[in-house]
C-alpha cells in the first residue's frame, strides 16, 4: 500500500509511551549523528537533513491549514456561482493534495480514508462540508501533537527532577 522511504519521517511511539516524529532511520544510522550539548541551540547546519525537512513539512501543514480555515470563513459569507464551485472544488483538491503529501504514510492512509470526493461543481453545502472536515481533521492533528508534546514535556521535567541532589526520585519519600 504505502511504502517508506529511508528518510522519510515517520511517526513512532516513544518508550515512554508518547507518538514522536521519527527522521526515518535507524537508531544506530542516528548514533553517530549526536550534538554536542551546548548552551547555545545548535545551528541550522547542525541539523540533520531529515529534521529540516520535517520542520518545513510542519511549516507547511500550518499554512495549509490556514488557508483552509480562511476559506471556510469566506464560505460562510458568499453566494457562489458554478464557476467559483468548480473553482473551490479544484482548490479543495490541491490543498487536500499537498496536506496529504507533507504526512507520514499512516496519517496520509487516514486522511485519504475520511476525507469526501467532491466531483465536478459541488453544491455549497458540499463545498463547506468538505473544508469544515479537512479543517477539522488538520486541527485534531494539531491537538493531538501538542498534546503529546506537553506530555513529553512533563516527563523531561519530571525526569530531571529526580536527578537533582538532595531531591527524592520517583516513587521516594523525602525524610
Amino acid at each position: 500500500m504505502f511504502g517508506v522511504q529511508a528518510d522519510e519521517p515517520r511517526i513512532r511511539r516513544s518508550p515512554a509511551g508518547l507518538f514522536v516524529v521519527d527522521s526515518g532511520r535507524e537508531p544506530d544510522e542516528r548514533a553517530g549523528q549526536g550534538r554536542e550539548d551546548t548552551a547555545s541551540p545548535p545551528r541550522k547546519e547542525m541539523w540533520p537533513a531529515a529534521e529540516l525537512t520535517a520542520m518545513a513539512r510542519q511549516d507547511k501543514l500550518v499554512r495549509l491549514a490556514t488557508t483552509v480555515r480562511h476559506l471556510c470563513d469566506e464560505l460562510r459569507e458568499m453566494t457562489l456561482d458554478d464557476q467559483a464551485r468548480e473553482r473551490l472544488g479544484t482548490l479543495y483538491e490541491r490543498i487536500s493534495a499537498e496536506i496529504s503529501d507533507v504526512l507520514p504514510p499512516e496519517l496520509r492512509a487516514e486522511l485519504d480514508t475520511l476525507r469526501p470526493s467532491l466531483d465536478g461543481r459541488p453544491t455549497h453545502a458540499e463545498l463547506r462540508i468538505a473544508h469544515a472536515q479537512l479543517l477539522g481533521w488538520v486541527e485534531g492533528l494539531w491537538h493531538g501533537v501538542q498534546v503529546a508534546v506537553n506530555l513529553h514535556r512533563a516527563d523531561l521535567a519530571q525526569q530531571a527532577s529526580a536527578l537533582r541532589p538532595g531531591r527524592p526520585g520517583p516513587g521516594k519519600r523525602a525524610r
